[in-house]
């Protein structure tokens, strides 16, 4: 008996062939499907670093800026930072030389923003008049809060000082000579309102 060789026709061939490409066609596509699902999942992960720095500020200006002071027509300018060191005016240029009950007097004050990138707001604190002959007596100023100075600008104002009456007038001291005392205190606080951007 003889078998005859399983022959396959040429349209069966072409029909394998086709499947074969359709079932490729399948799984490429899938596998394109497949990375851009896992691309839009890796999209959306998300991963931080932080950082935080530590600083302090100095217990002053650091010479940024500074408040400085002088009196009438004097070119002379002081730095004045403490009531030790304060600014005297008033009987060495006779200002405030032998005054009588009730009198007032006048004086030109000057203050300076010594700086070169500070903008800083003045605030006057309350003039004090010291316990002693100007007791009772009274200083007011032209000075308004609120003056802003930019960098190495000035500003001037006038100071009053108006002499006790019923102190002096009940005071036997004062019938012989001329007696000397402090009137008071001024003092004028600076404080930054704005910085120039270094080297602009």
């Amino acid at each position: 008996m003889t078998t005859i060789p399983n022959t396959t026709t040429v349209d069966e061939r072409d029909e394998r062939k086709r499947k074969r490409a359709a079932i490729l066609k399948f799984s490429l596509a899938g596998a394109a499907v497949l990375g851009i699902g896992a691309a839009a999942t890796s999209a959306a992960w998300t991963d931080d670093a932080w950082f935080l720095a530590s600083g302090s500020a100095g217990t002053d200006a650091g010479g940024l800026f500074e408040i400085e002071g002088s009196v009438g027509d004097s070119d002379d300018w002081y730095a004045a930072d403490t009531d030790d060191a304060a600014i005297e005016f008033g009987l060495t240029d006779e200002l405030f030389a032998g005054m009588y009950p009730g009198e007032e007097r006048t004086a030109t004050l000057h203050l300076r923003n010594v700086s070169d990138a500070a903008t800083v707001e003045l605030t006057q604190v309350p003039p004090v008049v010291t316990a002693g002959l100007f007791t009772g007596g009274r200083i007011s100023t032209t000075f308004g809060d609120g003056v802003e100075l930019k960098p190495n600008e000035t500003t001037s104002f006038t100071v009053t000082v108006k002499a006790p009456v019923e102190e002096w007038l009940e005071n036997p001291a004062l019938g012989g000579e001329e007696v000397k005392d402090k009137i008071g205190a001024l003092r004028y606080t600076g404080t930054v309102t704005s910085v120039a951007p270094s080297g602009a």
